[in-house]
């Protein structure tokens, strides 16, 4: 029996996997959430990304205890397409407040996505560990909590 790689190999595979079809995973779904973004509301589409993307993917991401139940967490993350929800979602708040208020800035859109980027970043830089000193300090079960109260009031 021939094995397809040594186990000096093996490593790299299971660290390149996941990550390519990952990529293709989110390309399917990005489609997907875009189409359902234009037809009923950007809203709509950031509630059904954290509900049934980003919830089970991180619920399953938690409870993997073997290789494939991670490679099953990737499968929601089809539906996480928030930031691209977002983008259009603010573009079309500033064209509905364009229109209302007659103003002829253009550079209004560009400086409210680039304040989003700008705070995107910071939260994947900031969020990871402010989270990880919370989850320390607080217990894992009242950051679970705060968050869900927090996505409650988000929803409403």
């Amino acid at each position: 029996m021939v094995a397809c790689c040594t186990e000096r190999e093996r490593p790299h595979i299971v660290n390149f996997l996941p990550r390519m079809g990952a990529k293709n995973v989110h390309c399917a779904g990005g489609i997907y959430m875009g189409q359902l973004a234009d037809k009923s509301s950007p809203r709509m589409g950031i509630i059904i990304s954290l509900l049934l993307g980003a919830g089970p993917a991180y619920v399953l991401l938690g409870a993997s205890t073997s290789l494939p139940i991670l490679f099953l967490s990737r499968l929601p993350t089809t539906l996480m397409a928030s930031m691209q929800l977002v983008q259009s979602y603010l573009t079309k708040l500033n064209i509905a407040a364009k229109k209302s208020s007659k103003a002829k800035d253009k550079t209004l859109n560009s400086v409210i996505l680039g304040r989003l980027s700008l705070s995107y970043g910071i939260g994947m830089v900031a969020g990871s560990a402010v989270g990880g000193i919370m989850a320390q300090s607080i217990g894992i079960a009242t950051v679970l909590c705060e968050t869900l109260f927090r996505l409650y009031f988000f929803l409403r």
